[in-house]
């Protein structure tokens, strides 16, 4: 208790003590008056009593006035107190009565919101601007501020009901959110065209816009919102929209023809560029679900929104290996090797699009199918090599009836510059650093026998063996002093050399077909008149005329009519194709030139058409036409052997 307090209480208390003695100065009023009206001697005793009552009485009264004087003083005390008290009280009074006015207000609001924003809400909207968006969502904070003013105040009449109300609203506020998201999604999801990037010279980038950033400010504002609704609806349509549009714009690179592409040196693969394509949007994908959905959210949208498109590129490259590991002499092997060497490297250097250094359950699965597919590509690549090493020892059964080059040979030149162009990956694949030089220079070797034993065959008769081992030996020797080539090759002057002196002893050869023509008429080796006039032909010298012209008849027309007519043969390179041609102009052709402007005009018979049967002209013209063969059936009738090869071009 306060020292105020205490100090009150023994006010009361001494007044309490005055109103008593008041109460015995009556009760002795009553006897001073008995003794007034007592005659006896002992009234003045009785006056003396009373004095001291009266002076006790005054004594009494004064204390009284003094408490009385306390009490006042007291009071007023209290009095300022209580000012004071009130004066404190009353802003706090006028708060309370505001507070209360607000919270009216608050309530009535809330069901003029359900009523004012209700229609609102039931329109739905098009998100035309991010203006949209924000007014849309405006509306939807006031359903929720009702519904949660009203999950605290369950006690107010009516409330279950309103909030069922709210929460009905809520909802399809939330499904016009949904088509709004949708909306968007559709309408800035740029159109992807990576068919452009089927131009190897064509540079990758390292990401492509997808969606337009109006489109992607709007969207996060849905998303959140969504969160905060804990509905789902959003994920499945972007998942299912973008992993949709994905795929298609991938398909319209023709992934298809992939499979079938042989690719050529320069350049990788068209797998591997598709692939690179592929992974280049993998990879903008999963910026754009970190920028709209968060890290929480991001891995699980992401490699589910991918699938698809794993599934395409794992589809491609599975129907790669079936079909190059299947194709005929081995020669997949440059496809396999080249997409499991890119493979491996973008695996190791770009991982990102797989979850990069994450644990992500779906990002490990896929970086290990992967991971299978680039390994699947080197086991069937280095089986590849192993069918065309056998291919090359194999017995040829057919030559061609041109003679020109064999197709064991034209597959083996292939096949020895694109092995060149692509050594550090097969060697890589092998792990054997001179495999390509030891490869070289075995099936060379394994290749001249196998065609020399093969035209040598007396099963072979019906074609020239001489003109078909010029072609290939020719073929051979130019592409192994290709410099790219003739880098890898062990001795490779010394084996040039040889096929120099094969292509010598084969054109000596050849020329010698022609030996019997023309000696029967080479005028040195015949025992005719050398200057010869009608007078003086004699019957012995018409004889040897007659003879040398049939001769020459007869072989002209073996060497143009029969199976193994030099005029049949095919030479496809135009060096070689002149070089015989001119040979033949200046031997066969100048010596009937000179015999027949000798001989022709003589009259050594009658019958001049039986023998003289070709002019100089005819026959100089025919020479010109050997060893074009059948323009219609030679893919090297003109031009360079190697510079029609439609792999050559390497740099």
């Amino acid at each position: 208790m306060s020292t105020e307090g205490l100090v009150l209480d023994e006010n009361f208390l001494e007044t309490e003590r005055i109103l008593k003695e008041e109460n015995n100065l009556r009760k002795y009023g009553n006897r001073r008056g008995e003794h007034q009206n007592a005659t006896t001697p002992e009234s003045t005793g009785f006056f003396d009593d009373c004095e001291k009552d009266l002076q006790f009485l005054i004594g009494n009264l004064a204390t009284y006035d003094e408490t009385t004087r306390k009490m006042i003083q007291l009071l007023g005390s209290l009095e300022n107190r209580l000012t004071q008290l009130r004066a404190e009280i009353n802003p706090i009074h006028a708060d309370t009565t505001r507070l209360k006015n607000v919270h009216y207000n608050d309530i009535m609001d809330i069901f003029d919101t359900s009523l004012n924003v209700e229609q609102k809400i039931k329109e739905g909207f098009v998100p035309s601007s991010p203006a949209d968006v924000d007014q849309y969502l405006g509306r939807m904070d006031k359903i929720i501020a009702a519904m949660n003013f009203l999950s605290i105040h369950k006690n107010f009449r009516s409330a279950e009901k309103a909030t069922n109300q709210l929460k009905a609203l809520r909802d399809v506020a939330i499904g016009f959110c949904d088509q709004g998201f949708v909306h968007l999604l559709i309408r800035d999801s740029i159109p992807l065209d990576l068919t452009k990037f089927n131009d190897p010279d064509v540079t990758v980038p390292e990401s492509i816009p997808l969606i337009q950033l109006d489109g992607v400010v709007e969207m996060k504002k849905l998303i959140q919102r969504f969160k905060e609704f804990g509905t789902g609806n959003y994920v499945r349509e972007y998942k299912e929209r973008r992993g949709k549009l994905m795929v298609a714009a991938l398909r319209k690179m023709g992934p298809e023809r992939t499979v079938k592409d042989e690719g050529q040196t320069k350049y990788d693969h068209p797998y591997i560029l598709f692939f690179r394509v592929a992974f280049m949007l993998l990879r903008t994908e999963g910026n754009m679900c970190s920028q709209l959905f968060g890290s929480e959210q991001r891995e699980q949208i992401y490699f589910e929104l991918i699938a698809p498109c794993i599934e395409l590129i794992m589809e491609t490259g599975e129907a790669l290996i079936k079909a190059k590991k299947n194709m005929d002499k081995g020669f997949g092997v440059f496809s396999l090797t080249d997409v499991w060497f890119n493979l491996k490297n973008i695996l190791r250097e770009d991982s990102a699009p797989l979850g990069g250094g994450t644990r992500e359950p779906n990002g490990v699965k896929y970086f290990e199918e992967f991971r299978d597919l680039a390994e699947k590509c080197g086991t069937a690549g280095r089986k590849c090599l192993e069918k065309f090493e056998g291919y090359v020892s194999e017995d040829i059964k057919t030559l061609p009836s041109d003679a020109t080059i064999h197709e064991l040979t034209s597959n083996c030149c292939v096949f020895f510059r694109r092995i060149v162009a692509l050594k550090p990956k097969i060697e890589s694949l092998l792990s054997d650093k001179s495999y390509v030089s030891n490869f070289l220079g075995k099936t060379v070797t394994e290749l001249k026998n196998n065609l020399n034993g093969k035209a040598r065959s007396k099963k072979e008769s019906n074609i020239n063996p001489t003109v078909f081992l010029l072609n290939n030996y020719f073929y051979i020797l130019k592409t192994i002093q290709v410099p790219e080539i003739s880098a890898h090759i062990p001795n490779a002057r010394a084996l040039s050399t040889e096929f120099d002196s094969l292509i010598t002893e084969q054109h000596d050869n050849y020329r010698a077909t022609w030996n019997r023509a023309m000696e029967s008429i080479l005028l040195e080796s015949t025992n005719v008149n050398k200057s010869p006039t009608s007078a003086h032909i004699g019957k012995k010298d018409k004889r040897s005329i007659k003879k040398n012209f049939s001769v020459f008849n007869e072989e002209w027309e073996k060497n143009c009519e029969d199976g193994q007519a030099q005029k049949s043969c095919s030479v496809p390179d135009d060096e070689l194709r002149k070089k015989l041609t001119n040979d033949l102009k200046q031997s066969v052709g100048k010596i009937y030139q000179t015999f027949y402007n000798t001989y022709a005009n003589t009259a050594f018979t009658k019958n001049k058409a039986k023998y003289v049967r070709f002019s100089v002209e005819d026959v100089l013209k025919a020479l010109d036409k050997f060893f074009e063969g059948d323009p219609t059936a030679q893919p090297y009738r003109t031009g360079s052997i190697l510079g029609n090869d439609p792999f050559v071009d390497c740099n």
